[in-house]
């Protein structure tokens, strides 16, 4: 399992049904999805939402708080950055730290051995 941030991935990737045991050639043919979504129904009074990371594997998705808040204004949904990049510089690290751990507990899954 990888922690990160105080998130065990690897529990949310198999509630995806990424099984350790699952066929590698099956696991090949699916892809995984890492979105940040901001909750703009829970905007605190300071005006900042929190980010959500949203995973989604074989057309499931799970979803969980990335501890992080943000101005609306400041997200670029389509990019998945927040703007002006000088000034969000830790935050945009952040997440992409957070994508990367992800894509690699993903990854670690595909090349376990079965078992």
């Amino acid at each position: 399992m990888y922690a990160f941030l105080g998130y065990t991935f690897g529990y949310q990737l198999s509630s995806l049904g990424i099984n350790l045991k699952s066929n590698l050639n099956i696991m090949n043919k699916h892809k995984i999805r890492v979105l940040f979504v901001i909750a703009l129904n829970r905007i605190k009074k300071n005006n900042q939402a929190p980010i959500y990371c949203r995973i989604t594997y074989n057309k499931k998705r799970k979803k969980f708080s990335t501890g992080i808040f943000i101005n609306p204004d400041d997200w670029n949904s389509k990019q998945q950055i927040a703007k002006p990049p000088n000034k969000y510089k830790n935050l945009n690290t952040q997440l992409s730290l957070i994508s990367q751990k992800i894509n690699e507990a993903f990854l670690m899954l595909q090349i376990l051995p079965n078992g």
